[in-house]
């Protein structure tokens, strides 16, 4: 979260936070039209700014203005004269990978050698096994277990969530009951409903959920019928 806001720049004019100096992860989303070179390229970037950043958080105090460490762009979209940082590439919406596309992450697994974290639908451990060269090389498979009521509930009373800011009050007992059922405990959706509630809270200008507003953000992404 600290070093997200940054990914999105190619050129650094803001003091980045101290916490950065101890990121060594990339988190990666998989696109459902992509191919093996934009991964690539995406993957590449990322990691290239996060060791810059660490570079620049650490050596010169979080200032890019003091003199960081130079840089530049190579074709593969990262970036050269900095250490790669990265330690661990967690790849989400792993089911829409491609064969080509796989290939291409275990290249960069077996070059590099950080961890690698694919995440994903049920069924991605089916698919994963057509492709041996790089099921192989995984060590465990885990399957996320639902949440139960109090798990949710404690989720919902983080000041901060899901990348929102509501407060730790935003949501009355009504509405965590709402989002307790509408969520069927499944995180992902919890977040999506989260995101949605923050945004139904913002246009009517309200700052505390209740059953109407978790009902309404409950029909305002895909979760199929009641």
């Amino acid at each position: 979260e600290a070093l997200e806001p940054f990914l999105d720049r190619h050129a650094y004019v803001e003091k980045p936070p101290p916490e950065v100096a101890s990121c060594h992860a990339v988190y990666y989303t998989v696109q459902p039209a992509h191919t093996p070179k934009s991964i690539t390229l995406e993957i590449e970037r990322k990691r290239g700014l996060l060791s810059w950043m660490v570079d620049t958080a650490r050596s010169y105090g979080g200032d890019p203005g003091n003199g960081g460490p130079a840089a530049s762009a190579d074709n593969a979209g990262g970036l050269v004269g900095v250490e790669d940082r990265t330690e661990l590439l967690i790849v989400d919406e792993a089911q829409f990978l491609k064969n080509n596309a796989l290939e291409q992450l275990r290249y960069l697994y077996d070059r590099d050698r950080f961890g690698l974290v694919l995440i994903g639908m049920p069924g991605l451990d089916r698919t994963l096994t057509r492709y041996q060269q790089l099921y192989s090389r995984i060590g465990f498979l885990y399957g996320y277990k639902s949440l139960d009521a109090a798990r949710v509930r404690d989720i919902l009373k983080q000041p901060s969530v899901f990348g929102v800011d509501l407060g730790a009050e935003a949501f009355s007992e009504e509405a965590i009951a709402g989002m307790i059922g509408h969520s069927e405990g499944n995180f992902r959706t919890l977040g999506k409903l989260t995101q949605r509630v923050e945004s139904i809270l913002e246009i009517n200008k309200r700052t505390v959920a209740d059953a109407e507003v978790a009902q309404l953000a409950r029909q305002q992404i895909l979760l199929g019928p009641s």
